[in-house]
């Protein structure tokens, strides 16, 4: 009898180290929450291959609304320069106006988010969406520079 709980043991073990492993690793491949959550709210398929350098949200179940932050990594920015079809704006001056620089350093802002993890807003290649969900206004900000390896992706879902 003893035996068998020894080896129970040491199954329940491996199991717990297996699924550790496989969080960590889903993380590194770029198959995180984050690439889940793009495609099912704003239609937009993330490349694989990133890494999450650093996140930021006010609430993490976003519930009641709220805002998130993520600076996502990747090895080879030829995936992020054919993503989507970039609005070229310096500054974000024309496109989308100097409203979208607002907005994107008001949420940067609000969440804390540190000078030396934010996108530079004066040059690069944003793309921005807006929606409207059951009362909720949501927008989302997606910067990147041509052959920088970083994706900004920036989400606001505000109750109206």
């Amino acid at each position: 009898m003893k035996k068998y709980v020894k080896q129970f043991a040491v199954i329940l073990c491996i199991a717990a180290v297996l699924l550790a492993l496989s969080a960590v690793l889903r993380g590194a491949t770029g198959t995180s929450d984050v690439a889940r959550t793009l495609k099912k709210s704003w239609a937009v398929e993330l490349p694989g291959g990133y890494v999450v350098e650093y996140r930021a949200a006010s609430d993490e179940k976003m519930e009641e609304g709220g805002l998130r932050f993520h600076v996502l990594l990747y090895d080879d920015s030829a995936a992020l320069d054919d993503l989507l079809p970039w609005a070229e704006v310096a500054g974000l001056q024309t496109g989308y106006g100097i409203f979208a620089s607002d907005e994107i350093t008001a949420i940067l802002d609000e969440l804390n988010v540190p000078g030396g993890e934010r996108p530079d807003l004066q040059s690069g290649h944003v793309w921005q969406c807006e929606t409207v969900k059951d009362g909720f206004g949501e927008e989302i900000f997606l910067l990147h520079t041509e052959g920088d390896l970083r994706l900004y992706v920036v989400e606001s879902f505000r109750n109206p």
